[in-house]
C-alpha cells in the first residue's frame, strides 16, 4: 500500500490556497503569544509595511535573558538535556550494561553517571 501525503498551504490573511513557491512565513508575537503565519509574498510585504509603520515610534522591550535553541530543546525533555544529548547518554549507558529503555526519561543518577564520565559518545 502506498501513502501519499500532500501539504496544502492556506493564507492566514485571505484564506486562499498558496502555492509553495509563493509561500512566505512570518512569526508575530502579540500579547505574549507567538503566531506563525502563512502568507503569500504580496501579503507578507503588506503586513511588513503595516507593522514597520506601526512600531516605528514604539518602545522596544529588549529581552532580559535570551533563550537559545538548545535550552528550548533541553527544557522539553525534562532532564535539561537536548534530544541529541539524551540519545548519546542512552547509548553510552547501554554499552556500560545499564538497563535503559530506548524511550522515556532517564533516571537522574544515570544522567549523572554519564556526565561524570565526561559525556562520552557510544562506540557504535
Amino acid at each position: 500500500m502506498a501513502i501519499i501525503t500532500k501539504t496544502i498551504y492556506v493564507s492566514d490573511v485571505s484564506g486562499d490556497q498558496i502555492e509553495e513557491k509563493d509561500l512566505a512565513r512570518a512569526e508575530v508575537t502579540w500579547k505574549g503569544r507567538s503566531y506563525n503565519l502563512a502568507l503569500t509574498k504580496d501579503e507578507y510585504k503588506r503586513v511588513e509595511e503595516y507593522l514597520d509603520d506601526l512600531v516605528k515610534e514604539a518602545e522596544v522591550d529588549e529581552p532580559r535573558v535570551s533563550v537559545t535553541r538548545r535550552s528550548r530543546a533541553a527544557s522539553a525533555t525534562g532532564s535539561g538535556l537536548s534530544s541529541e544529548e539524551l540519545a548519546q547518554a542512552r547509548a553510552w549507558l547501554q554499552e556500560q550494561g545499564e538497563k535503559v529503555a530506548d524511550r522515556g526519561r532517564l533516571k537522574a543518577e544515570l544522567v549523572e553517571k554519564w556526565e561524570k564520565a565526561g559525556r562520552p559518545h557510544a562506540r557504535r
